[in-house]
């Protein structure tokens, strides 16, 4: 997993050589999510996320957390909350996990440039989109080619 704070110079970069670019936010985690609008969204950069899609508020991944059924009766008061608390951490519920994932992907292959980690759902937005062969920055990756706005300030 990597660190949300290894994002932040790359998006202020990317900000200052693009301004009004809109953020699309694509994670599994909470936290990320609301790190980034806390962080952006004062400073005027419209930040976008899937407002109902799964998240994990624990150290889990999404796909990995124990959710309760999404129809039917619930089986506490903790559930009825729409959250379920696991050994693994807590996760929101809401949706198919399938569905969001297809939603995220879809949306990262409209984007003009990722900063992205390594996972699959934001190499399959590169398969559906090949311009972002060239257009991203996978944090995950080793000797990655430098940028052209690494030193963009505002």
């Amino acid at each position: 997993m990597v660190s949300v704070a290894l994002y932040h110079p790359l998006i202020a970069a990317y900000l200052c050589a693009h301004p009004g670019s809109v953020l699309f936010v694509a994670s599994d985690e909470a936290a990320a999510i609301r790190e980034l609008a806390q962080t952006y969204g004062p400073k005027g950069v419209r930040v976008v996320w899937q407002q109902h899609a799964r998240r994990s508020n624990g150290t889990a991944p999404v796909h990995l957390c124990d959710h309760a059924p999404r129809a039917g009766v619930m089986a506490n008061a903790q559930q009825e909350q729409g959250r379920r608390t696991t050994q693994r951490g807590s996760c929101e519920l809401s949706g198919s996990l399938a569905h969001d994932v297809l939603i995220d992907t879809m949306a990262l292959a409209s984007c003009d440039f990722l900063i992205k980690a390594t996972s699959f759902v934001s190499e399959v937005a590169i398969y559906l989109n090949p311009s972002l062969m060239n257009n991203s920055f996978d944090l995950g990756l080793r000797g990655h080619p430098p940028l052209p706005w690494p030193h963009c300030t505002s």
